[in-house]
């Protein structure tokens, strides 16, 4: 082979070394360019999402009327790159699984879910008819029951021999906070129907009611269900302080992303308009 002829082929060789190298630095420098891109987009569409939900919560404060209306904003188109909702989020709407009573737990769910719920949550390990305690759980190879109340609602979906579609299906009408008394204009027909002191007759008038015309003092929910239940033992229409879930939708390209915040809202001494406002 002729000198020339080496020559050539090396330098083809490396000609071709620095065209792979070339192009892997193309790629890689294209790759980093798309993930800024896409970090960008997603940036853009995080702040959108929190201006959105904060919209959310400057509609709720230009349509506030009074505290026995429900604050809510249904899903709302601000601009093509933002939308909004908010729920009112009351544990007065909810049933308090540390405070309700058995009976009403067994309407809303069912009995053995009440009785597991009741060994739970109670201090003892003897487990009362269709629930499990301690032996139980620990024969199954589950965590054992806290004896002790529940600290948030997710903790139920460790309950043993439950049904469990059942109980992911109502988990957004349960929770552990308030004081466990319920809030007649904002509770639903469901939970109103499972409460073990109301007949169908009260139940009935009470929705009707409220349809027409929100309640503003106990007394009037007393009027509803006779003088045989004390109301004021079941039943709030303290709204000084209520949670708002603002939900915010962001857009930039290709990507949406989506943005939750709580809005803590303090009435005003009058309890006619809104004060201090707290985001967290």
């Amino acid at each position: 082979m002729s000198t020339s002829t080496s020559r050539g082929g090396f330098a083809l060789l490396t000609t071709l070394v620095t065209l792979v190298l070339l192009s892997a630095i193309a790629v890689r420098a294209l790759t980093e360019i798309g993930t800024v891109h896409q970090a960008t987009q997603n940036r853009l569409a995080q702040t959108r999402g929190e201006w959105a939900a904060r919209g959310c919560l400057a509609l709720l404060q230009s349509g506030y009327v009074a505290p026995e209306h429900p604050l809510e904003v249904a899903a709302t188109e601000l601009n093509r790159n933002a939308f909004c909702s908010a729920v009112e989020v009351n544990p007065a709407a909810r049933l308090n699984v540390n405070l309700t009573d058995s009976m009403t737990l067994a309407r809303f769910l069912d009995r053995r879910t009440a009785a597991a719920i009741l060994d739970w949550r109670d201090a003892d390990d003897v487990d009362r008819r269709g629930g499990s305690e301690r032996d139980i759980y620990r024969a199954a190879n589950k965590p054992p029951p806290r004896n002790a109340p529940f600290r948030h609602p997710d903790e139920l979906l460790l309950l043993h021999d439950v049904d469990q579609q059942r109980l992911v299906d109502r988990l957004a009408s349960l929770t552990v906070e308030g004081d466990g008394r319920l809030d007649p204009n904002l509770t639903s027909v469901e939970i109103l129907g499972s409460l073990s002191v109301l007949g169908p007759a009260a139940i009935e008038a009470i929705v009707f009611r409220r349809s027409t015309t929100p309640f503003t003092a106990i007394a009037q929910v007393q009027e509803m269900i006779g003088a045989e239940v004390d109301a004021s033992r079941y039943f709030t229409l303290d709204r000084r302080t209520r949670r708002v879930l603002l939900t915010g939708w962001g857009t930039a390209g290709t990507r949406t992303l989506e943005v939750q915040r709580t809005a803590v809202l303090f009435a005003t001494e009058s309890r006619l308009g809104i004060g201090r406002i707290e985001i967290r």
